[in-house]
C-alpha cells in the first residue's frame, strides 16, 4: 500500500466535504452487519459548523502518521 499526503488538496475542501470524508473514515453509527451508515445531515452540520473541529480534521487527514495509527 502506498500512502501520499496531499495537504494542498485537503486545503481546498469545503467544511462540509471535510466533515463528510471524516465521517466516512471514522463512522460512529453502523448497520447490523457492521458496515458504516452514511453520515446524517445533523452529524455533518455539527462538524462543519465548528471551524476549530474542521481545522483539526484537516490536519489529521493530512498527517501520514495519523493514518498509520488508524491502520
Amino acid at each position: 500500500m502506498i500512502l501520499r499526503s496531499r495537504p494542498d488538496v485537503v486545503a481546498t475542501w469545503s467544511d462540509e466535504k471535510s466533515a463528510r470524508r471524516w465521517l466516512m473514515f471514522c463512522p460512529h453509527p453502523r448497520k447490523p452487519d457492521g458496515s458504516p451508515l452514511p453520515p446524517s445531515e445533523p452529524e455533518l452540520k455539527s462538524i462543519a459548523g465548528c471551524p476549530m473541529k474542521c481545522q483539526e480534521i484537516r490536519e489529521r487527514l493530512c498527517r501520514l502518521s495519523w493514518w498509520m495509527q488508524r491502520l
